[in-house]
């Protein structure tokens, strides 16, 4: 069994000749329809593999296989045709009508098995039985001639050791005719020991399994016969009739699983297909996929290039965000790291993920001590976090100097209220936290109110622009304004 390259515990589905790798389900593109499933490395065609390593062997997946005739519509047929047969046997030209009717349900049964060695696990239409049910009979009828000519010929030349053997050869690969016929519609190949040799060999010792069901359940329709009894003959017979043709159906199946699992050996490829489409990749998933695969290449520099289109198209993608973080940070380069770590903060503030902050925070420490974010909202909302949880020492040095960094945070008087309370924390730092409320206190004196604000900036309609007077040489200097008193930066050591 081959496995994909990228996924090693996922059974392959494609094969890049070019690359020589094998590759599951989601680490091709199939993204154009038009252009087929193609390498995200190399951009050429993949090969299709079907189910050769995925499909479950045909003895393990036996409840599926007995559950497969419980459609709705499959019990129908079931049901209808159990009756019919019976009732026709009272009408005139019985074996006419009951013909017809074993041959429709001949032909769906057929239809089960073709569908299933496809890859279509779900029942057909019953319209599948609508037409061919006497060329099915007839075909079936001369491969049985056949095959009685064949032992009645050995019994007249050779004797009846040798019919005898070769009637146990043929009750022996009686599935595989059955297969065979169900694949090729033709009774030359079917009936070609040259073929027959061919199927059994390609699937081994299981297909001993198969032979082994198709006994157990002969048998199993001789027991019914006789716990049912014959007091009532139609009721007998209708019962009779639906358990023999539910068995037949599940026997089908399970030939034409045994072909699917096998379509390696035998040359021939299929997807397994529940009944249900399997809805597209989005870009976004084809993207994922993508750095996936750069990623475990070791394509580095793709690798970013990729992260920053995913990113500019999918801006608000967690994993994205995520992903492009975790990778710098395993790099080890500072510079990159940092930048990274600045995006996802912001990014996690944004979208309400404060909790996640700090571990973010921390991580980005240990390798670089002096890391201090980019943004102004951030490093308040980490020192508060940090004040949350009992690091004092982390809140004070996010805060501190930010007056100077960012003098037109709004919020600058709340971020040094925050620093204050964090000194206090702190022994020996009473005299620096009072230092500190009172840079608060002065930057939320010179912070313009909601008020003044929108007056200022609401135009009066009809009022002149103001004209500047001629400067006075008395009066020409600026008067002096008191600023916010400066805060000793404080060292850490």
């Amino acid at each position: 069994m081959d496995y994909c390259k990228y996924h090693p515990l996922t059974p392959a589905t494609y094969s890049c000749r070019v690359c020589h790798t094998y590759n599951c389900d989601s680490c091709v593109d199939e993204s154009d329809p038009r252009k087929g499933e193609r390498c995200f490395t190399c951009a050429r065609p993949v090969e299709h593999l079907g189910a050769i390593n995925q499909a479950i062997p045909f003895w393990r997946r036996l409840e599926e296989s007995f559950r497969y005739p419980l459609a709705t519509r499959t019990l129908v047929l079931i049901v209808a045709v159990s009756l019919l047969g019976s009732v026709l046997a009272y009408l005139p030209l019985a074996i006419l009508w009951y013909l017809m009717v074993t041959g429709a349900f001949l032909k769906y049964c057929f239809s089960c098995l073709k569908n299933t060695a496809s890859g279509l696990l779900v029942p057909p239409d019953i319209t599948e039985a609508y037409s061919g049910g006497l060329a099915l009979i007839g075909s079936l009828l001369a491969m049985l001639v056949a095959m009685g000519v064949a032992v009645f010929g050995a019994y007249q030349y050779f004797g009846p050791q040798i019919a005898g053997l070769l009637g146990f050869l043929i009750i022996l690969a009686l599935p595989a005719v059955v297969i065979l016929f169900g694949m090729t519609d033709s009774v030359a190949e079917a009936l070609n020991p040259l073929n027959l040799l061919r199927l059994i060999a390609a699937v081994g010792l299981p297909y001993g399994l198969i032979l082994g069901f198709v006994l157990m359940m002969s048998a199993s329709v001789s027991v019914i016969n006789e716990l049912i009894g014959h007091s009532y003959s139609m009721v007998s017979n209708v019962l009779q009739s639906m358990v023999a043709n539910y068995y037949t159906i599940v026997m089908f199946h399970i030939m034409g699983y045994m072909i699917f699992q096998y379509q390696g050996e035998l040359g021939f490829t299929a997807r397994e297909d529940s009944g249900e489409s399997d809805a597209p990749r989005s870009e976004r998933d084809h993207m994922a996929a993508r750095i996936d695969i750069r990623l475990k290449e070791g394509d580095y520099n793709g690798l970013v290039e990729l992260f920053d289109v995913a990113l500019a198209k999918f801006p608000a993608d967690k994993e994205f965000h995520k992903q492009r973080f975790e990778f710098f940070y395993a790099t080890g380069r500072k510079e990159l790291t940092e930048e990274a770590a600045n995006r996802y903060l912001d990014f996690l503030l944004r979208s309400q993920q404060d909790y996640q902050l700090t571990t973010i925070y921390k991580r980005v420490l240990a390798l670089s001590a002096g890391y201090q974010p980019a943004s102004a909202k951030v490093r308040h909302e980490l020192a508060l976090a940090c004040k949350n949880r009992g690091d004092s020492l982390s809140a004070i040095k996010l805060i501190n100097g930010m007056h100077k960094q960012f003098p037109d945070y709004p919020q600058l008087p709340e971020a040094f209220e925050l620093m204050a309370d964090a000194l206090e924390d702190i022994p020996n730092k009473a005299e620096q936290a009072q230092k500190c409320r009172q840079l608060a206190n002065s930057l939320a004196e010179r912070r313009p109110t909601e008020k003044q604000s929108k007056k200022a900036k609401r135009p009066v309609f009809g009022a002149k622009k103001p004209t500047k007077p001629d400067p006075d040489p008395e009066s020409s200097q600026e008067p002096e304004t008191e600023g916010p008193q400066e805060l000793t930066p404080i060292e850490f050591k």
